[in-house]
């Protein structure tokens, strides 16, 4: 792979020559090329993303053709019967919904023929996701990067205080948002069709056929920054079942920063990997080593990501700046100045430049589960000597710089001449309207209540794998060998249920529409709701998917009376499967899983609802599963119930807000009283989280973790 190359078996799954690339710097750049190559496909559409909205505007500056992603693949697959498309999404945690869209598959199917496929994949094991951002046309051309088909992401590069472009569907505005997505041709693009069709094998087993490559719907306006070029991929994936543990991702991104030589530029939602901190400590601790810049958002998102992502940054940061003797660390936030106010950018690129040399950009974070737990994909550039590669890398860095600090690229190149240095060229041109500010590092306490669960949070692998491995006293393992038989056919019988909701006919049966149309007698019967309420439990028992249960009462019932019978229908059969893990499995699993997992059910267990929370946002097993192990490990009933509460809610007060906004276009007395309600319930839940959460943070921290 040449001489010096960062490039090895190591470190990239496959290089393929690219005919064309083009760097396609946020949102509004990526998605108005997308839609112009998806409208010239002739046979065949990939989508595989973390998430999708089906009413994303894809063209939102354009309001005589905002370009809607539903709209626009309905039309596409009418227009073209020879054309298939694909789409493969992450099945998320229901703690998400405030972020996603309910069941976008159900809102993409409506109307579809059958060559609209939609899949939701689950093949990861506990605690993964699927983060790859990838679009392919035709095995022709290819996208990949940071940006999700989604909302909140699409952004101009001026990245303006206030855009009127810049809503959701719901007419609510967002902030600047930045992000890189990369276009490639070539053999370049059937590497990653490739890779999309390994995927959705995975995801559905059904294997594809790849198409003769004989289109071209390269745009005609996108002029490529670089043509005839090798592109090598890397990959992040965890083991599961047969497939082995792939990181490639970690291995190059560290062959990269231990290539640098002048300067390591990096552009990262987060920066919580231990592994690539401790590789930039190195190289900051070496006497004459590169210069380091990291732009991030100016702080995480939420205060969930505050008290998990957010401590974890913070340490990273604080162990960078120890070993910066030599001064060349900075970490900035792109900042935008109107007037008297200012606005954060978020940073939500995914992008390292060595030098002149190497570019990487992907959808892999620089945090330990981008490393070795979800699914991550980078496409990488190395000039190898080549002068047109290395001046079309400086060209995209300086680019970068420029718009972060509102000059013409020209301008920025000239300043990193005449300085010889990056972090000096910016420091000469900070203080304008559009600026590069120094982020704080005085961010949240070590302490926080959710640090525990930090190792879940951005574990390095499995989540379930990690409790596995806990060590196991040989007289709780004779105690409980009695139990063995009636613990495997209980939680046998679940996981074979939840398999076969998932991989048999049975699936067919529990599509939203399907189970819509079996319910519908309920909505007109006085107690409708009621029977509801049993029939959601007894099904949430046998491993119906929740989110598909909450979809279809909403469905059922409307906004408030659906989400009280979602609510309660969940309540019945999480306590029922907590029941019958408390009574019928006793102290079995425990037992199993040895001292150390008994001190952290303690620890878990002084938290109380907070662990319940806490296992509501991670998909680490079934619905009922959980509920049967919270029982057996002996959670408290009113931790359980309160955590489940809080668990629960955001997700379905979200669907019924959803129902609730859309019924607003036509307000009437009762769509106002509805919304009136839906907005109190949510405020009273978000305040005594609040108030909970104060309380958690006045009990003292628990010791670390080397401590006797």
């Amino acid at each position: 792979m040449g001489a010096g190359s960062v490039f090895t078996e190591k470190t990239c799954w496959r290089r393929a020559l690219a005919h064309r690339v083009a760097f396609l710097v946020d949102g509004a750049n990526y998605f108005d090329v997308l839609a112009s190559a998806m409208q010239r496909a002739k046979r065949s559409i990939y989508i595989v993303g973390w998430d999708l909205h089906s009413r994303m505007e894809l063209r939102p500056q354009s309001p005589d053709d905002p370009c809607v992603l539903v709209e626009l693949l309905h039309e596409l697959t009418e227009r073209n019967p020879a054309l298939e498309v694909r789409v493969l999404t992450w099945d998320p945690s229901p703690i998400l919904a405030f972020e996603r869209e309910f069941l976008p598959m159900l809102r993409l199917s409506l109307g579809a023929g059958r060559r609209l496929h939609l899949q939701l994949a689950a093949d990861h094991p506990s605690g993964a996701t699927h983060h790859q951002k990838i679009v392919v046309i035709d095995d022709a051309v290819a996208f990949v990067g940071g940006l999700d088909l989604t909302v909140n992401r699409w952004d101009e590069r001026q990245h303006r205080a206030k855009d009127p472009a810049r809503v959701l569907p719901n007419g609510e505005p967002y902030g600047p948002f930045h992000d890189v997505q990369v276009a490639v041709d070539g053999d370049a693009a059937v590497a990653l069709a490739d890779l999309a069709r390994a995927r959705w094998w995975s995801a559905t087993g059904d294997r594809l056929d790849a198409p003769p490559v004989d289109t071209d719907p390269w745009p005609s306006g996108l002029e490529p920054d670089l043509r005839e070029v090798q592109v090598a991929f890397a990959r992040t994936q965890a083991e599961w079942k047969e497939t082995p543990a792939v990181r490639e991702v970690e291995a190059l991104f560290l062959a990269a920063i231990a290539s640098a030589r002048r300067c390591i530029y990096i552009e990262n939602q987060y920066i919580t990997s231990l592994t690539v901190r401790d590789a930039l400590v190195a190289r900051l601790r070496e006497p004459g080593g590169p210069e380091v810049i990291v732009l991030m958002p100016n702080e995480q998102s939420g205060p969930l990501e505050k008290l998990t992502m957010g401590v974890l940054r913070t340490r990273v940061l604080r162990a960078l700046h120890e070993a910066d003797v030599q001064g060349r660390l900075r970490v900035w936030c792109p900042q935008v100045r109107a007037g008297a106010k200012s606005q954060w950018v978020n940073v939500h690129a995914k992008v390292m430049v060595i030098d002149d040399r190497l570019l990487i950009i992907g959808s892999a974070n620089l945090c330990n589960r981008s490393m070795g737990l979800d699914t991550e994909c980078n496409a990488a550039f190395e000039s190898e000597g080549d002068d047109e590669t290395a001046r079309a890398i400086r060209a995209f860095r300086d680019g970068l710089v420029a718009e972060h600090l509102g000059v013409a690229p020209s301008v920025a190149s000239q300043a990193i001449d005449q300085c010889g240095s990056v972090v000096k060229a910016i420091e000469q041109l900070q203080g304008g309207p559009h600026t590069l500010s120094p982020i704080a590092i005085d961010g949240e306490e070590e302490s926080g209540p959710l640090v525990p669960l930090a190792e879940v949070v951005d574990a390095e692998g499995p989540v379930d794998e990690a409790l596995v491995r806990q060590a196991m006293p040989d007289e709780a393992v004779a105690e409980s060998r009695r139990n063995l038989p009636r613990v495997f056919i209980m939680l046998g019988l679940a996981l074979a249920l939840a398999a076969a909701w998932t991989w048999t006919p049975l699936k067919h049966v529990v599509q939203p529409s399907r189970l819509f149309e079996l319910a519908t007698p309920l909505r007109s019967h006085p107690l409708g709701p009621v029977v509801w309420v049993l029939v959601f439990a007894l099904a949430s028992l046998v491993m119906v998917p929740l989110l598909l249960l909450t979809v279809v009462t909403v469905m059922l019932f409307g906004s408030w009376v659906g989400f009280i019978t979602a609510m309660a229908g969940s309540m019945v059969g999480a306590l029922t499967s907590y029941g019958l893990g408390r009574v019928l499995l006793r102290d079995t699993v425990r037992r199993l899983t040895g001292r150390r997992l008994a001190r952290l059910a303690r620890k878990l267990t002084r938290r109380g609802w907070l662990a319940i929370v806490a296992v509501r946002m991670v998909p680490v097993a079934p619905f009922a599963i959980v509920n049967m192990v919270a029982g057996s490990v002996r959670i408290r009933p009113r931790d359980f119930i309160l955590g489940t509460l809080l668990g629960m809610a955001p997700g379905t007060l979200a669907l019924a807000a959803d129902r609730v906004v859309a019924a607003a276009r036509d307000p009437t007395p009762v769509t106002v009283a509805v919304a009136l309600i839906v907005v109190v319930l949510v405020v009273l839940v978000l305040l005594g989280a609040s108030k909970l959460l104060e309380r958690t943070h006045r009990v003292p921290p628990p010791r670390p973790s080397g401590a006797a």
